[in-house]
């Protein structure tokens, strides 16, 4: 199964993409707080797992947040982890850094244990990276993920909307359409809910600066490739200003999904 078709304009450069992330990548980086929040929640969840796991895959974007977080729950595990940047893998211990999602370097049925901190919201094709999860998945095996849903930057992408048409915000799937894919592609009793960061900012070109520190800026095929005129940016901060909280702030909406299932179905 794959999502519904999607206009080859969304999709992302996945050259730039891997660049912008070796640029800013740094381990335990605390700020990007979006990063260090769903981090820090996914690792959370696995207090109410009863795992022991011996092999473990963290397959997460930028930091070594996760990978490390890992290692303090199961410190007896052996932790493969894949980073766009390599030197970050390096810098912690008892980890293997891979680079690409849709072809992992272990076997078939040889992992316990996955972990992705949004690293499927990055992916164009979501179907391939979970199918590639999957395979090196024991057929008792617990997937554990995180990704961004629709709503993230809700508030950005209105006030450009009402600027031009260009595109200025990523395209994201909703939670239904990845737990469909994921019952589609064999996982066993997968379990999706949602939650939502609303993180306060001064000012949009602070919130606009904030973005491209953690490396979520516009890597679109079809973005906008000159800049922006002055005349068109103001009128998006002042749209943005609508947003205003009463407390004088702006608020930025992040969507988050976390994603759950068992390993492969015996059908």
């Amino acid at each position: 199964m794959h999502f519904p078709p999607l206009d080859p304009n969304y999709l992302l450069e996945q050259t730039h993409l891997r660049q912008t992330f070796n640029q800013v990548a740094v381990p335990n980086d605390t700020s990007d707080p979006l990063a260090h929040w769903v981090g820090n929640s996914l690792l959370e969840r696995l207090a109410f797992l009863n795992l022991s796991p011996s092999q473990i895959l963290d397959l997460s974007i930028s930091t070594g947040r996760v990978a490390q977080g890992l290692g303090t729950h199961y410190p007896t595990a052996q932790i493969h982890a894949m980073y766009q940047d390599l030197a970050i893998g390096r810098k912690l211990s008892n980890l293997r850094p891979y680079q690409d999602a849709r072809q992992l370097p272990l076997a078939e049925d040889s992992v316990d244990l996955l972990c992705s901190n949004l690293l499927l919201c990055w992916c164009n094709d979501q179907s391939q990276v979970l199918t590639e999860m999957k395979r090196v998945l024991k057929p008792d095996g617990r997937l554990l993920f995180t990704t961004l849903g629709p709503d993230t930057l809700k508030e950005l992408r209105h006030s450009w909307a009402t600027v031009d048409s260009a595109i200025h915000v990523h395209h994201f799937w909703d939670l239904h359409q990845i737990g469909d894919l994921l019952l589609q592609l064999g996982f066993k009793t997968p379990v999706m809910d949602v939650d939502r960061m609303v993180q306060p900012y001064t000012e949009v070109p602070t919130l606009l600066r904030a973005l491209k520190h953690s490396g979520a800026t516009n890597l679109t095929v079809g973005r906008r490739r000159q800049l922006t005129g002055k005349q068109k940016f103001q009128a998006m901060i002042a749209q943005y200003e609508s947003y205003r909280t009463a407390a004088g702030q702006i608020p930025a909406t992040f969507e988050v999904m976390y994603g759950y299932a068992s390993g492969k179905r015996n059908d």
